[in-house]
């Protein structure tokens, strides 16, 4: 995802990377937030969005990255 850009969309980009690397060493850390589908999420640094995923043996699925402020229902759907 290293793309580039500008601004605070360069800003967003790079600490969506960081979270996303945090959770190659310690993505089992976060609590299970959606137990059916053993969905857990982060929230990157200074900006109100999470990254949410599911763990599955050693692979990680980062499945979506949404504003705190949108429904469960918008992640949900993309299970």
């Amino acid at each position: 995802m290293k793309a580039s850009v500008r601004g605070l969309g360069a800003e967003f980009a790079a600490e969506v990377d960081k979270a996303i690397d945090w959770l190659a060493e310690r993505a089992l850390t976060p609590r299970i937030r959606y137990r059916r589908k053993s969905v857990r999420w982060i929230h990157p640094r200074r900006f109100p969005y999470r990254i949410c995923y599911y763990v599955e043996g050693p692979t990680v699925h980062v499945f979506a990255v949404v504003h705190d402020a949108r429904h469960d229902r918008v992640w949900r759907n993309q299970l």
